[in-house]
């Protein structure tokens, strides 16, 4: 059984629809291209790359922390996605919702 990053992760997808998925899993490459408002209530930070190989990131979101995010193609749960040395966008504090729409999304979550 994989791992995963426990809690819930809402997004926003590349049709503007927001999406919420329970307990993505970690270290490992989903291929899912969004951009916008974004709540990640999991245990694990979750870097946001600009293609769909988790190669050229462009934002990091830390575990239990929300914002929005510039345009992205894939995203990888992990311990390992502190911001670096490479060039990223923090994300931007977004309010928090109370609700979130459900909708399926992140490889079925």
């Amino acid at each position: 059984m994989a791992a995963a990053a426990e809690g819930t992760f809402t997004y926003t997808d590349a049709a503007g629809v927001s999406k919420t998925s329970a307990n993505p899993p970690d270290d490992y490459c989903v291929v899912l291209a969004g951009k916008g408002e974004i709540a990640n209530d999991t245990d694990k930070p979750v870097g946001f790359y600009k293609t769909g190989d988790c190669k050229e990131k462009v934002a990091s979101v830390a575990k239990g922390d929300s914002g929005s995010v510039p345009q992205y193609g894939s995203v990888m749960f992990s311990r390992n996605n502190a911001p670096q040395s490479e060039p990223t966008h923090a994300a931007k504090p977004a309010p928090r919702r109370q609700q979130s729409d459900s909708g399926g999304g992140l490889l079925g979550l």
